[in-house]
């Protein structure tokens, strides 16, 4: 990311989470005035003029109400920038990996915050054409994941149920709390929600295959297996961008140990070799969620990631034949495919 890019999102993110503390601040009637003000002029599309007419207040009053609305975030305006895709790029990914479809996303510079929002809603665009009302989906954490979540509108679709199909640990963190992706997911989608209430890790082989065989953890298994869909990103062993490590579930020296045991990335938390084979060792035996095997049955399985350190990892992912649906970024698919050379 170079450093104006930075600094811009730096000052966007204090700017919302400073928002976010006014707004808290607010007593429950003036909120609702802002609240009723913004509602009348952005979605009732009402002039300022009418407005004041409706609730009996002057035009200048309406006019500082809505500036106070945007100051205080009780309303938020958002620029949804064009996606760009690079149709040469996907027809090569899905030709050389035997893809159902592949989702190559053009970057244009503005930085990693900038690409990773825009992924995240080409994901969500093609999770949405992928997933019928009734079905259910499989869902995994990761800051990839997190994206495509928060890119989904509310009342786009509905009655679809979420599976959380990796165990969890509580984490200020979104990115790394399954738990709250997917009850925030379910949400969205209008369905229920299905917890798998156990850790991601276990602390030995012993120990997960005695968790996984409890009667409610054995039953939210299953129906993560049973998903018609399942939404997964593709992690990295380097402590820096490792989802298991960011989360807490295991430390650098156990990264360190799968490295040697030949892994180059997870998927769905499962280690995995250079040709997106299952990696024998100790650390993928104690985790307590779906298998590569199960990832594969289910019919549709789509991937989201990008970045340099994601290229090995994902290449590998790839090799495993339990994706269908891939979608990365034009640098991240042009290094795999040279990679794969």
């Amino acid at each position: 990311m170079n450093n104006c890019a930075g600094g811009f999102h730096a000052v966007i993110d204090e700017a919302r989470r400073a928002t976010v503390r006014t707004m808290a601040s607010l007593d429950p009637r003036s909120h609702m005035l802002l609240a009723q003000v913004a509602h009348l002029y952005f979605e009732e599309q009402l002039t300022q003029s009418d407005i004041a007419h409706r609730l009996e207040i002057s035009r200048i009053k309406v006019h500082r109400l809505l500036k106070e609305a945007r100051d205080r975030g009780v309303v938020r305006i958002e620029v949804n920038w064009p996606l760009t895709r690079d149709a040469a790029l996907e027809a090569r990914l899905a030709e050389a990996f035997k893809l159902r479809e592949a989702v190559v996303v053009g970057t244009d510079g503005d930085g990693e915050a900038a690409a990773t929002a825009g992924l995240g809603r080409a994901g969500a665009r093609i999770l949405e054409q992928s997933v019928l009302p009734g079905q259910s989906m499989a869902v995994f954490l990761g800051s990839s994941t997190r994206a495509v979540i928060d890119a989904i509108e509310p009342g786009g679709l509905s009655g679809i149920s979420v599976v959380q199909a990796i165990g969890n640990r509580p984490s200020p963190d979104r990115d790394y709390d399954a738990g709250a992706l997917a009850g925030e997911l379910a949400e969205k989608l209008g369905g229920e929600v299905v917890f798998l209430r156990a850790p991601p890790m276990a602390d030995s082989p012993a120990a997960a295959a005695l968790m996984a065989g409890q009667r409610d953890i054995s039953s939210s298994l299953e129906a993560a297996r049973s998903a018609d869909l399942a939404l997964v990103g593709v992690g990295s062993l380097d402590p820096e961008s490792s989802a298991m490590f960011r989360s807490g579930a295991v430390t650098a020296e156990e990264l360190a140990d799968a490295r040697k045991c030949g892994a180059v990335g997870d998927l769905a938390w499962r280690l995995i070799s250079e040709q997106g084979e299952p990696v024998a060792c100790d650390l993928t035996d104690r985790v307590i969620g779906v298998s590569l095997e199960d990832l594969r049955s289910i019919p549709t399985t789509l991937a989201v990631a990008a970045g340099a350190a994601k290229v090995r990892p994902l290449m590998a992912a790839l090799h495993s034949e339990a994706i269908d649906i891939v979608c990365t970024d034009a640098p991240t698919a042009r290094a795999v495919l040279e990679h794969r050379r």
